[in-house]
């Protein structure tokens, strides 16, 4: 007897493409060589999640502090912040809600 493929996604809700929600597709610059080195240097700089004392991650995501989409300067250091996974769901629900925020415990 046939099975149906097991799945944590309803088949309705269909596939999620990692770059479908961006205001502005930046696929190729976060896809480049150049903003790959700089934020594996980023990570390699600053191991801890940004908001370390309160959700005591690690860092796994290198983060514009200022969305490119909003001025935010692609390749500079200081608009830079390493984020955990949780705390960078946080950001990005945040900023999807139109209270974009640098800190994504702000507010919580």
């Amino acid at each position: 007897m046939p099975t149906l493929p097991k799945s944590s996604r309803p088949v309705w809700a269909g596939e999620r493409k990692a770059f479908e929600r961006m205001k502005v597709n930046n696929q190729s610059f976060y896809n480049g060589a150049a903003w790959r080195t700089l934020a594996k240097a980023h990570k390699a700089a600053n191991p801890l999640c940004v908001n370390h004392a309160q959700c005591k991650g690690v860092a796994y995501i290198t983060d514009h502090k200022k969305p490119i989409s909003e001025g935010g300067a692609r390749m500079d250091m200081d608009n830079l912040q390493s984020l955990c996974k949780k705390c960078n769901a946080i950001k990005t629900g945040k900023q999807a809600n139109g209270g974009g925020t640098s800190d994504p415990h702000r507010g919580v």
